[in-house]
């Protein structure tokens, strides 16, 4: 950094606040869709009762009730405890309107964001937020957090309380489009009560917050239950009218997915999202659903699909050869798939970007007749790897590099998941691989994925509606080393990281598509993962107990809308 330039920062910091360009909201691209003086998001009905208990059902356990670092598995629903400086619409994108602050200015030259806090805003045992805690909160996350606070901040130069209740973020540079909502996304934690607490630890003492619920029981790997905060401060707020009607929420854990689902058909639960196709298809024929007691339904949504995928273990040096990673492609037979397992609900992912317009065009996946042979594929695989100097040794598939045997293991935490890769490794010993699934419980996989310690596992990429910094988290060769980093596959390829941060740089939606279009081919055209699938829809199952608003959001299935009749 130039004396200049850091000059310029530090007066940024001591410099009082500017003429009053606050807002009362802020967005990426366009105008806001709610002006200053809404009354409430379109999707919430202001009129909606607030009563009733619901649970919800999860699978696995959790161990912690401190979401912000990288040890433990944190319980389901502690988002409800934490207030954030701005709250994001469900049915717009990349726009976010004042919760904690009260207005927001942005810099015309996007050097710097100022928030105006809400004098009335109020953690749970009644003291004041005030720009302290917004600072110390940055501050924290970006020391102690999980690294990928560390990632999303780091054009962030400084945040700074001007006064009691207004603070400044001075940004490094002007040149990462997201930054802005990014700052503005984060949540307010209380200085008076980590001051007192290892914030760096897992705990399960129940935290302070200041949203919407706080915790009413707590019993490890077991359930935790939320009780509406009745004297919450901002429950009349634009952003929260309508909202957060349920008077308590519980979150009942199961150790198995088969559980999980007969807990939720003798109603021990009252909300399921069906991920699974094949019990879609074949779990649900139940009285409860004949008579109404239980709804089946399928919504469609406009969401880019997330990319679920194969992620090979760059870091290992078999897979540092394309070649061996192409004829992988090749060898996963998704038709059979399709056709046998997910009864035709999936469709093929052949773009990170699928369901939007910022995927290219240009790139097909190898294709079979799903008869579970794949025989074309696999000739074209051994082709592949013969002509990359690839050899057979009594059957087994040898490094050209290492001379030895080509093994590869996938790493899973869902038994349920084995009959899926099953036909994928019985292929992969076709070519003379030896490969095999590793079934470990949670903690376990968690660990081993935070510390990279795996050849190939399932992950997911969500893609935001407009693409962008979580590009950089995924794809940037700067995140591949940090434990815990969601660069999983270990991607260090210098025209992605160009391309990523153009992207970040983007001024127009049209150079963003370009762009994206460009990382998008990059990407797949390397074969760097192998894409499995997606469907455009929401597949939900719930007790005949709820009442919805008459609008739903294009982009989510807010529930936290919906109330009890």
């Amino acid at each position: 950094m130039t004396f200049i330039r850091f000059f310029l920062l530090i007066f940024l910091i001591v410099l009082p606040a500017m003429a009053d360009d606050f807002s009362h909201g802020i967005s990426i691209f366009g105008d806001l869709k709610y002006p200053k003086n809404f009354q409430s998001f379109d999707y919430a009905n202001p009129n909606a009762p607030k009563r009733g208990e619901v649970k919800f059902g999860v699978e696995g356990g959790f161990n912690s009730l401190n979401q912000f670092i990288l040890k433990g598995i944190p319980a389901s629903g502690l988002s409800y405890l934490y207030d954030s400086l701005t709250e994001s619409a469900d049915d717009e994108i990349s726009s976010r309107y004042g919760l904690v602050a009260e207005a927001i200015n942005l810099a015309s030259d996007k050097s710097w964001i100022e928030f105006k806090l809400r004098k009335e805003a109020r953690f749970h045992d009644g003291i004041a937020i005030t720009a302290d805690d917004v600072v110390f909160t940055f501050n924290k996350l970006i020391a102690e957090g999980h690294p990928s606070y560390k990632m999303a901040f780091r054009d962030v130069f400084a945040a700074k309380k001007i006064n009691p209740h207004l603070v400044r973020f001075i940004f490094k540079n002007n040149r990462n489009r997201d930054l802005p909502l990014l700052v503005a996304s984060l949540p307010v934690l209380p200085k008076h009560f980590y001051e007192k607490i290892d914030f760096s630890k897992t705990t399960l003492q129940p935290p302070l917050g200041s949203g919407p619920y706080k915790i009413k029981e707590v019993k490890p790997n077991r359930s935790i239950v939320y009780q509406r905060a009745k004297d919450y401060w901002a429950k009349d707020l634009p952003v929260n009218r309508g909202r957060y009607n349920f008077d308590q929420i519980t979150f009942d854990y199961y150790r198995d997915a088969n559980v999980l689902v007969e807990a939720f058909k003798s109603q021990k639960y009252d909300f399921r999202q069906e991920n699974v196709a094949r019990k879609w298809a074949t779990a649900y024929d139940i009285d409860a659903i004949k008579n109404g007691e239980i709804i089946k339904r399928e919504i469609m949504h406009s969401l880019p699909a997330p990319m679920q995928t194969f992620v090979l273990n760059l870091r290992r040096e078999k897979f540092q050869n394309i070649a061996l990673r192409q004829a992988l492609t090749y060898a996963f037979e998704f038709e059979w798939l399709k056709n046998h397992i997910f009864y035709g609900a999936y469709k093929r992912t052949e773009s990170y970007f699928a369901n939007s317009e910022f995927g290219s065009k240009n790139v097909y996946l190898p294709q079979s007749n799903g008869d579970g042979f794949n025989r074309e594929n696999l000739l074209k695989a051994r082709e592949i790897l013969l002509k990359a100097g690839y050899k057979f040794l009594d059957g087994k598939l040898i490094d050209p590099k290492t001379g030895e045997k080509i093994t590869i293991e996938f790493l899973i935490d869902q038994a349920s998941f084995e009959m899926i890769i099953a036909p994928f490794v019985k292929n992969l010993r076709k070519l003379g691989i030896e490969a095999k699934v590793r079934l470990v419980e949670e903690n376990q996989y968690q660990t081993r994925v935070n510390d990279f310690d795996f050849d190939v596992i399932t992950a997911v990429f969500g893609q935001s509606t407009i693409p962008g910094d979580e590009l950089f988290a995924y794809f940037h060769s700067s995140q591949k080393d940090i434990k815990g980093s969601r660069n999983l596959s270990g991607l260090d390829d210098k025209i992605i990281d160009d391309l990523v941060k153009k992207i970040l740089h983007a001024k127009s939606k049209n150079e963003l598509k370009n762009l994206t279009q460009k990382l998008d081919l990059r990407l797949l055209t390397n074969h760097y993962t192998i894409p499995q699938w997606h469907n455009n829809s929401y597949r939900i199952l719930y007790r005949d107990i709820f009442e919805f608003p008459k609008i739903k959001p294009k982009y989510s299935l807010a529930v936290d809308s919906w109330w009890v009749k």
